[in-house]
């Protein structure tokens, strides 16, 4: 099973996450590309520690969004949306060309990665700009969501995507992150969901009835306060299960 993790999105000055410490933890790196968080420099940072500690890469693009983060819904047509897509991927493509690392997947930030689930025009406007700019690249989703609908119509690899430390509403969906439950608070919590995720396919939701999630990649975020804690315990419940 995948462990992967949103990293790479330190912008200059300001610094985002404890990504120095989470290399160790994570097979997979979801880096951000500059819109919504992540600078050049950050992003040659981020590839080289990726290569060095053998951890593949992923694009992580978002909406323009410096000052949001990339969490806020925006408005963009099917041009500015596919132009966007292309100019994010292959930015970080480009770096990793340069050190000769290869690119692995795509997975959407924030609330683009929300959108896209959803909505079928935002769907193929990505799916059309991560076609384009390399087929051989995964696309890292939510389970049977709109974007993975989309992807597999175009013949796009798609690796189905559950989180270790967030919580889930009735319906399968993330709670949003306003919600005061949306972040799990404990290392118990996160080893908890990542066993259900592997062992048996399914989260329990803020209801408290298990949901069925079958996946291949298991997120967590590195901007959290317990993220080094809770990439240690994510990691320890996989190291378990391979032996």
């Amino acid at each position: 099973m995948d462990l992967n993790c949103d990293m790479g999105e330190s912008y200059g000055r300001f610094q985002v996450g404890a990504d120095a410490e989470l290399w160790p933890y994570v097979t997979s790196a979801n880096l951000a590309c500059g819109f919504h968080g992540g600078c050049p420099l950050t992003i040659q940072a981020s590839v080289d520690a990726a290569l060095a500690h053998g951890v593949s890469v992923g694009a992580h693009p978002g909406y323009p969004d410096l000052m949001g983060f990339g969490r806020r819904e925006m408005t963009m047509s099917d041009a500015e949306m596919y132009t966007s897509m292309v100019y994010q991927i292959s930015a970080l493509r480009g770096f990793l060309a340069i050190k000769g690392g290869v690119l692995h997947h795509v997975k959407l930030h924030g609330a683009l990665y929300h959108r896209a689930s959803v909505d079928r025009s935002v769907a193929r406007a990505v799916v059309a700009a991560i076609r384009d700019v390399d087929p051989t690249l995964c696309v890292y989703t939510l389970p049977e969501s709109v974007l993975a609908e989309v992807a597999q119509e175009a013949q796009l690899a798609v690796w189905r995507e559950g989180f270790a430390d967030r919580r889930y509403a009735a319906d399968g969906r993330l709670l949003p992150r306003t919600h005061p439950k949306a972040l799990l608070q404990t290392v118990a919590e996160v080893e908890e969901q990542v066993r259900g995720l592997m062992h048996e396919g399914r989260v329990i939701g803020e209801d408290g009835r298990p949901i069925s999630m079958v996946v291949d990649t298991i997120c967590l975020h590195g901007d959290g306060p317990n993220a080094i804690a809770f990439a240690r315990a994510a990691k320890a419940v996989l190291d378990a299960q391979r032996r």
